[in-house]
């Protein structure tokens, strides 16, 4: 795992009740956090967004192993975009 990951992972998955913080969350906000919880497993992004965000230079897969945790947490966020309707990418 990337040390620079490691604390977007541990961000990412601290779970907090639905807050005004949450709340104005921004579509961008939810995308990265979901993105850099694949990024810390060595995720290649193919999209020109993700690419020039994530440096792709150390990546290994295009299907990393999640922790049950960190799965949970990327469906709550694909939730939370949904609702939104957001479309960052």
């Amino acid at each position: 795992m990337k040390n620079k990951s490691a604390l977007a992972i541990a961000l990412a998955l601290t779970v907090i009740p639905v807050t005004q913080t949450q709340a104005a969350e921004s579509c961008y906000d939810l995308w990265h956090k979901r993105n850099a919880i694949f990024d810390a497993h060595g995720y290649c992004f193919s999209s020109d967004l993700a690419s020039r965000i994530f440096d792709n230079s150390d990546c290994s897969t295009k299907n990393p192993r999640l922790s049950g945790a960190e799965r949970k947490q990327v469906r709550q966020i694909k939730r939370r975009e949904r609702r939104r309707k957001c479309k960052v990418d």
